[in-house]
């Protein structure tokens, strides 16, 4: 027999508003331990309008972020295939046999003048009038690379004799002194304006350091 009276139907409608009640409570409970803000102690009373309220900018902000994350991970994907594409284009340009090697001697003077112009560099700083002298120095340094060579003793010590018998006389030495003379006039104001000189030779030694 089923009870149809009104009592039992007041007793079933307040149930049904109670659980509906209850489960308002457990989701409003339930978004103050999903969202940050709501977590945060002085929101504690806030009203629960407030509370969708920043529920609803808290997933505005964070599909915010998942779209600019997105939207990065897009872009790095195409500098992806465009960096595969180069790397294609210079695996197809290089030749059959491999990387070109640069001779041994070669490398070798290469690292010389890279010595000497760093020793220039470091000489001026400390007195500008060490650039003057240098250019005297490269020009016999020059002709030391060109003449000697060091593929065996023999031919080093063959190659060194030949070097200082044809550049080390005076009449070459004198010749590089006045080439610098000349070269100091050209490259900087040595005649038009002499107090520039000490910074130009600083700038140039710098200059051919790097």
């Amino acid at each position: 027999i089923v009870n149809t009276s009104p009592s039992s139907s007041s007793s079933c409608g307040q149930n049904a508003e109670s659980k509906r009640r209850r489960n308002i409570k457990n989701g409003f409970e339930s978004l103050r331990l999903l969202i940050p803000e709501l977590s945060d102690p002085s929101n504690a009373k806030i009203s629960k309008a407030q509370m969708l309220e920043c529920t609803a900018n808290h997933i505005q902000r964070i599909a915010d972020i998942r779209n600019k994350m997105k939207e990065e991970v897009d872009l790095l994907q195409h500098e992806n295939e465009q960096l595969q594409q180069k790397i294609s284009q210079y695996q197809t340009s290089l030749p059959v046999d491999g990387i070109p090697i640069i001779p041994a001697t070669r490398r070798s003077r290469e690292a010389s003048y890279a010595l000497f112009h760093a020793y220039v560099a470091d000489r001026t700083k400390k007195n500008w009038r060490f650039y003057p002298y240098s250019l005297i120095l490269k020009r016999i340094f020059d002709t030391f690379q060109n003449t000697v060579t060091c593929d065996s003793t023999e031919e080093f010590l063959r190659s060194l004799n030949e070097w200082k018998t044809n550049s080390l006389n005076l009449v070459q030495l004198r010749q590089a002194a006045s080439q610098a003379v000349i070269d100091m006039g050209r490259i900087t104001s040595l005649i038009t304006a002499p107090e520039c000189v000490p910074d130009e030779c600083v700038r140039l030694a710098t200059n051919d350091n790097q």
